[in-house]
Parts: C-alpha cells; structure tokens; sequence
C-alpha cells in the first residue's frame, strides 16, 4: 500500500513537473512573460501533450484575455498566434487540442448533423488516387467512413455546426470530413467561451 502511495506521489511530482516546463516554454513566447497567468492546465492521457489558457500583458500593457496553448516537447503554440507554424491553422489546432483534452464530456446543443446519403466506396476509390502513400494512408477508408457515419448520427451539436458540417459533407461527399468539421466547430465554442474557472 506504501509503495502504492509513493508510486502516486511521484507520477504526481512529475507532471507538476512537466506541467511547469510547458508553462515556462510558453511564457518565453510572450511579450510579457512575467505578467502570465495559466488556467485549466492539464497533460493528455498519453502524456505527450500539455494544454490549457493563458492570459498576459500585451504591447499596450493591457491583459489580452484568455487564450489556448498546447505544448508537444519543445514545440509551443498559441491559438492564432501570428507566426506560421504547423499547428496555427485552426482545424489543425482543433485536433491537436481535442487530443490533449477530449471533448466528449461536454454538451454543445442538441442538433444532429443531416446527412446526405455519401457513396464512401467512391469517396474512397477517389482519395486512394490522390494520395502518394496508399499503403499507409488509405486501407482503412471504408471502415474509418463507416465510424464516422455512426458517430455522427448519434451526435448532438450547436445548430450552426451541425448546418455547416452537413454542407461540407455534401461538398466533399466524405462523413470523415464531417466529423472532423464538428470538432473543429466545438472546439471554436470552447475557444469562444474561454477557460472553465
């Protein structure tokens, strides 16, 4: 039971520890570090991801309100944040934040996404041509187009995420693509809302 307790103590200390690491990275990044205030930080589940919200002072002297981090080892990156980076365009912050801290718990409305009837086959057949690396990009298209039909009609969302999903899911013929459009459209909720305090 000892032993147990103190296993517990240190993973604690090292995420502390982890947690202060990627706080201090994105503190450097400011233009103000010292006025930096951090909140909802947390580590992902594979602990390889660190997110939360950031506030400090800008040019000006002022606090620019609130706005979401995540941190991958030596990389750091701000919503919007100016500077080009991998993760700065938005649907690409969206997965790497929703990988950090899953949204499945939350609630956004109480919509379902209209689907339009989406031949996968062929949207599979099409995206096998396009892609460079069949082997390993593309031999699960059908099965990764099925799951995605099925979450997405068992998922409820905010109504105007479920009306632009469903046009993007009749533009790309893909529910892949739709799905991944409602959890970019839930996460900009989240990022509209700012941090639970």
């Amino acid at each position: 039971m000892l032993a147990l307790l103190f296993a517990a103590m240190a993973q604690a200390q090292e995420a502390d520890s982890v947690i202060e690491q990627a706080e201090a990275a994105v503190a450097s990044k400011l233009k103000d570090p010292e006025s930096a205030h951090f909140t909802d930080v947390t580590i992902s589940d594979k602990g390889n991801l660190v997110c939360g919200w950031v506030n400090a002072k800008n040019s000006f002297g002022g606090y620019a309100g609130f706005r979401p981090f995540v941190v991958s080892g030596s990389y750091v990156q701000l919503r919007d944040e100016p500077n080009v980076g991998p993760l700065n365009n938005r649907g690409i912050f969206a997965i790497t934040w929703n990988a950090c801290r899953p949204l499945g718990a939350e609630v956004f409305g109480s919509a379902h996404v209209d689907l339009p009837k989406i031949n996968s086959a062929k949207y599979c057949k099409r995206l096998r041509k396009t892609l460079s690396r069949v082997s390993e990009t593309s031999p699960d298209c059908e099965r990764d187009e099925a799951e995605a039909q099925a979450w997405l009609q068992t998922h409820t969302t905010d109504a105007w995420v479920a009306r632009d999903c469903a046009q993007k899911a009749r533009e790309v013929r893909s529910y892949g693509t739709a799905r991944s459009c409602v959890r970019e459209g839930e996460a900009d909720i989240v990022f509209q809302r700012g941090p639970r305090r």
